[in-house]
């Protein structure tokens, strides 16, 4: 039983990467391209995570309240444009979620790791609680802010750059009438 639901819950991981990587076309029009992992639920967190047939993510009914369910997504470098962001231009979040009101948060933040200093920097930040709630998905997208990729690569390791990325995804449920769930989410480099 353990075995086939954790088999369903990889499938449905998938499926929601699949979403999210739509939502990375426009990105490739604009001259940046970017690839994230499938969704890694927190240990602490995995029983009262569940993934729809949709392949939507959200929390268990069931779940106690307060509960956080926490998923990572790594992202990695597929040809990014290695150009700095010029004037004007910036960083956005996009996101597909359901919040149905004061018991149900889904908060989306891109971070960024230094493997030579150890620093962690939260550089992008999507919270549905900015938006009106609804008990039906909806397409929002975070403030845009400015900031350059400095992946960690052969060829600037280890005097140069050296940064890893992740996105970690979380649904906040502080009431038993919350209903947090996401979709897919995307990064767009917006150019004026």
């Amino acid at each position: 039983m353990f075995l086939a639901r954790t088999c369903r819950l990889i499938q449905s991981f998938c499926k929601l990467f699949m979403f999210a990587s739509l939502f990375a076309l426009p990105v490739s029009l604009l001259g940046q391209s970017w690839a994230a992992a499938t969704g890694v639920v927190d240990p602490a967190g995995a029983a009262r995570v569940h993934v729809s047939s949709a392949g939507n993510v959200y929390v268990d009914a069931s779940a106690p309240v307060p509960t956080t369910g926490i998923l990572r997504y790594n992202l990695f470098q597929a040809g990014i444009d290695p150009r700095p962001l010029q004037q004007g231009e910036c960083w956005q979040m996009v996101a597909r979620y359901s919040d149905n009101g004061a018991g149900a948060e889904v908060v989306l933040q891109l971070k960024r790791y230094n493997l030579h200093t150890g620093a962690l920097t939260t550089l992008l930040t999507f919270d549905s609680n900015a938006f009106a709630a609804s008990s039906g998905f909806q397409y929002q997208a975070s403030p845009c802010i400015p900031f350059d990729f400095e992946f960690a690569n052969n060829a600037a390791f280890p005097p140069g750059p050296a940064s890893v990325y992740f996105v970690e995804a979380k649904l906040i449920r502080t009431s038993g009438t919350g209903v947090p769930k996401l979709a897919g989410f995307g990064l767009l480099r917006i150019i004026p």
